[in-house]
């Protein structure tokens, strides 16, 4: 009996891939700030309430650009 179906796909285009890849890329580079940032016990308070942290994060522009 066979569990997985697996679905055809078309290999991307040069434009698709590489807006694929900028998102990835933005997306690893902000986790690496959260997590450095998030890494010090004394910001744990913050990991409660999750709009608290948001709110501090974005008064301190850790948010990337755009």
């Amino acid at each position: 009996m066979k569990r997985t179906v697996r679905l055809a796909s078309l290999p991307l285009n040069q434009r698709k891939q590489a807006d694929l890849r900028q998102v990835m890329d933005s997306y690893a580079a902000a986790k690496r700030v959260f997590v450095a940032v998030l890494r010090q016990p004394s910001m744990w308070q913050y990991l409660d309430d999750k709009r608290k942290f948001r709110d501090w994060a974005k008064q301190q522009d850790l948010y990337p650009p755009g």
